[in-house]
């Protein structure tokens, strides 16, 4: 690529909440629904793992009908960019939402805590 584009872009508003792990710690009470002031139905707790994807780029049209000899190297340079960056993104994704030890030390003890009931 021989330059670089920018775009201003007005935000009118946002909201995210990014987690680079699953659930963590919590009470097997809450799990199970059982403490105080909880309420009394089934819970879910879990990731939905999201990654960034970059689609087939579309062209411009702008240089449409300019002859140039270098566009193979350029188009196949950003197609083996953009799979990287797909496949890089969707790894993280789902490794961060991987049950870890602290989800699996939590699933033991909700099984222990259920067990005195």
């Amino acid at each position: 690529m021989r330059g670089v584009q920018v775009i201003e872009v007005k935000i009118r508003s946002a909201s995210s909440k990014i987690r680079a792990s699953n659930i963590g710690d919590f009470e097997p009470a809450i799990v199970l629904g059982r403490s105080p002031d909880w309420q009394k139905k089934d819970v879910w707790s879990g990731i939905v793992p999201v990654y960034e994807y970059f689609g087939n780029p579309v062209a411009s049209g702008v240089m449409d009908g300019v002859k140039r000899t270098d566009i193979t190297d350029d188009e196949e340079r950003l197609k083996l960019v953009r799979l990287n960056k797909n496949e890089n993104s969707k790894e993280y994704s789902e490794k961060a939402a991987a049950a870890g030890a602290v989800e699996q030390d939590m699933k033991e003890r909700v099984r222990e805590w259920e067990q005195t009931l």
